[in-house]
Parts: structure tokens; C-alpha cells; sequence
């Protein structure tokens, strides 16, 4: 995935979002935003989450000193490829119904859910048919990732249907080392359950 910039963090609590019209026509989301010093106002979510935005004239412009972290980056590119339509990534995204969860608005929630990404990971969804969230998110490789895009295998065991990065998370086991058990042609319950050993993938 290309690298959005890295913009400065705002003060805001978000409260909720809308779309809007302007008289071209064109589509933009605002987010009902509410200021340290209790100030709710509606801004643009291009503004706020740009940092052009940080809070209301009243406040000083201190930020939560995250603006450089590597956490936050990901949050803004997460929330501005779901809310911005001049996103170059809006129309895989936010243009085809992914949405960013209400609570995770606020970076300071996404960054108590998830927590620090592991050196070399990615955040990933693991349904991408569903959005961001607690529920939906995990911090993968980018093999993993690149494995649970749109076209991604769905598999059956157990009686249940889901993804594959999904039978992984839920057992454990590497997505690689599925991979290469499946085309083993293991049956797919014994691939899920046989311990890997040794740090092989065979088992």
C-alpha cells in the first residue's frame, strides 16, 4: 500500500460523522467535533484529520505527542482512505461501504485497541468485506495481507465458512503454513490442528 503523509494529530473528541453536498455537487464527510475546553462544533474530516484542524481558537495548539509515531500514521491513512473522497485509495475503500467504526475516530481509542505495531507488520483486516475495527483487525505481514485481499479463499471446516487469514487467527497457525500444508494436499482440519515442529510446516 503507498505511504499517505504524515500530518500533526488534533485535540478533538469525535463525536460522530455525516456526509454532506457542496453546490458542485461534490460529496464530503464532516465529523461532529468536540474540543478540550467542551466546544462542539462540525469540521471538515479532511481538515481535522490533516491537522489543519486541531482545535477550536479558544485552545492552544498542544498535541497528544503522537504526531510521529508510527501507530498514528497508520490511523490517519486508515481513516482517510474510509471518510475522504480525494483519496487516492476512497474508491477501495470507503467508496465501496469499508468504514472505520465509530469509536476508532479517535486515535488515542484505535491506539488502546491495538496497541504498538510489531516491527514489520501491517494492519490488516481479516474479513475484508467488513471495516475497521477491534473485531476485524489484527497486525499481520504483508504476506498475510497480501493473502486476505478481496479475491482471498474461503475455506470450510468444521462446519463453518471463513477466510482464511480468519482460521489462522482463530488456531494459531501462520498463513504460509497453511498455505503449504493445503498445497500438500492435507486435509484442511489437519492443517489447521497438527502442531508445527521443529519450525517446519509440515508438522
Amino acid at each position: 500500500m503507498a505511504q499517505e503523509k504524515e500530518v500533526t494529530p488534533h485535540k478533538y473528541a469525535i463525536l460522530g460523522s455525516e456526509m454532506r453536498r457542496d453546490k458542485s455537487g461534490h460529496t464530503y464527510r464532516v465529523l461532529l467535533c468536540k474540543c478540550p475546553c467542551g466546544d462542539t462544533s462540525w469540521r471538515r474530516a479532511t481538515h481535522v484529520l490533516s491537522g489543519r484542524s486541531r482545535s477550536c481558537r479558544s485552545c492552544s495548539n498542544k498535541t497528544h505527542g503522537h504526531s510521529h509515531a508510527h501507530e498514528y500514521n497508520v490511523w490517519y491513512s486508515m481513516v482517510h482512505r474510509c471518510t475522504a473522497p480525494e483519496s487516492q485509495f476512497y474508491d477501495r475503500y470507503g467508496g465501496r461501504g469499508i468504514t472505520v467504526c465509530e469509536r476508532w475516530l479517535q486515535y488515542d481509542a484505535f491506539l488502546e485497541d491495538m496497541g504498538r505495531c510489531p516491527t514489520g507488520l501491517t494492519l490488516e483486516r481479516v474479513n475484508n468485506d467488513l471495516g475497521y475495527s477491534k473485531e476485524n483487525c489484527v497486525w499481520a505481514t504483508r504476506a498475510e495481507q497480501n493473502a486476505n485481499r478481496s479475491n482471498s479463499r474461503m475455506l470450510t471446516a468444521f462446519g463453518k465458512r471463513q477466510h482464511m487469514a480468519a482460521w489462522c487467527r482463530e488456531y494459531g497457525i501462520r498463513q504460509d503454513t497453511l498455505a503449504y500444508r493445503l498445497r500438500n494436499c492435507w486435509p484442511l482440519e489437519t492443517a489447521l490442528t497438527e502442531p508445527v515442529q521443529n519450525g517446519k510446516a509440515r508438522g
